[in-house]
């Protein structure tokens, strides 16, 4: 798949997640309680009946999550549209969203019924271990080494390159 391909699915769930965090919060429905992830005016009309379900008890597991980004994508191959180069990188889903499904408001109607909350209270969550995740992939990325996908992979690859993942963090931290 061409580069920008690749960086556009790269960039999903950390544009998405960035996006959510400076732009959601609360809950603004009796039965989902307060997240200091979802800003109090947000209007959870468009969240659909599992997502809504899924935010009740006040938490997002990794199950629920998965089970969002399962309904955003079956929502969009629904549509016509597939995400394209998906995995699963630390504990957050990327892939690519066509232009087109974007364009024609069909990932905006999918994200906001099947994931949106979920996936900005899971990432907000989990902010931490993204994170660091990300930094040690940076550096090895531009020391040629492989990508992990995992934390742990990626650790035991930091180590095993001699890398101090300290240092890999300062690096990141200094773009």
């Amino acid at each position: 798949m061409a580069r920008s391909s690749r960086r556009t699915g790269a960039l999903l769930g950390t544009l998405l997640g960035a996006l959510l965090v400076s732009g959601c919060g609360g809950s603004g429905s009796d039965d989902i309680p307060q997240f200091d992830a979802i800003n109090a005016d947000e209007d959870l009309s468009s969240a659909g009946p599992e997502q809504r379900e899924a935010l009740t008890d006040g938490e997002v597991t990794q199950d629920e999550y998965t089970a969002g980004f399962e309904r955003f994508r079956a929502c969009l191959r629904a549509e016509g549209y597939e995400l394209r180069d998906v995995e699963l990188v630390g504990v957050v889903w990327q892939g690519g969203i066509p232009a087109e499904a974007v364009d024609s408001g069909v990932e905006k109607t999918c994200y906001d019924r099947d994931f949106k909350f979920v996936d900005v209270v899971w990432q907000t969550s989990n902010q931490e271990e993204t994170s660091l995740l990300d930094a040690l992939r940076y550096c090895l990325q531009e020391r040629g080494l492989g990508v992990p996908s995992t934390l742990a992979e990626a650790q035991r690859a930091v180590a095993g390159a001699g890398l101090d993942e300290a240092s890999c963090v300062a690096e990141y931290d200094a773009l």
